[in-house]
């Protein structure tokens, strides 16, 4: 697979490798969000109906660059997360419910920590609960990430929790897919208007193409 850089030299085309990766998505100090837009499908859906074989890939790539990845109750329970072979996982959620993901059963992957009553069991020793968040969310995971040394981690979550973290300036950079997009403009557009809902002031960093699949890397003002 080829990706062809857009945007801030035009025409450059490099292969979808994790050594051209490395160079086009360097390691984030701070709080990174990934989000897919799928042109003619509502924010709100989940990213299972969005994405691609290409989002799904480069997905992979930044999480393997995060020490944390960093998602919500709802998004696990939606995709059934599982645990990442890759970095812990911190799991947000303010209910009770028993957290019947695939992250909390026995498996291989990294230790995964959730936010609910200290002392909740779970079928996986992998799985701990860390207690009931007290703070604003944008407060609790830059807590949690200094105590506990975590400096690139990664956010996957929808609409409504980056509406929470956009404002607060905790996310230092913004990566979006759009997929089934036929140009750039239209693409730009979707990114412009997902950005104006969540409340991200950004500068654009960069923007990749594989035919109707557009990558924008965008940093906080």
């Amino acid at each position: 697979m080829i990706l062809e850089q857009v945007f801030p030299v035009a025409g450059k085309e490099v292969a979808f490798e994790s050594e051209h990766l490395a160079v086009l998505y360097p390691k984030v100090e701070g709080l990174r969000f990934n989000f897919v837009i799928a042109n003619g499908i509502n924010l709100d859906t989940s990213s299972d109906n969005s994405t691609n074989k290409l989002d799904r890939e480069l997905l992979k790539f930044i999480r393997s660059q995060s020490d944390l990845i960093i998602t919500t109750g709802k998004t696990a329970r939606a995709e059934n997360l599982a645990a990442s072979k890759f970095a812990p996982m911190l799991i947000l959620t303010t209910s009770s419910e028993d957290l019947d993901v695939a992250a909390v059963h026995a498996n291989e992957g990294k230790p995964v920590y959730i936010t609910q009553r200290l002392g909740t069991q779970y079928p996986s020793e992998k799985a701990t609960a860390i207690g009931i968040v007290q703070d604003q969310l944008p407060e609790f995971v830059d807590s949690f990430c200094r105590a506990n040394s975590f400096k690139h981690s990664v956010l996957e979550c929808g609409m409504e929790t980056a509406k929470i973290f956009a404002p607060s300036g905790n996310i230092t950079e913004v990566d979006l897919t759009l997929t089934n997009f036929a140009s750039n403009l239209d693409a730009e557009a979707a990114a412009k208007d997902f950005l104006g809902k969540i409340g991200f002031e950004a500068k654009l960093l960069q923007i990749l193409r594989s035919e109707d699949t557009w990558f924008f890397r965008l940093g906080a003002v």
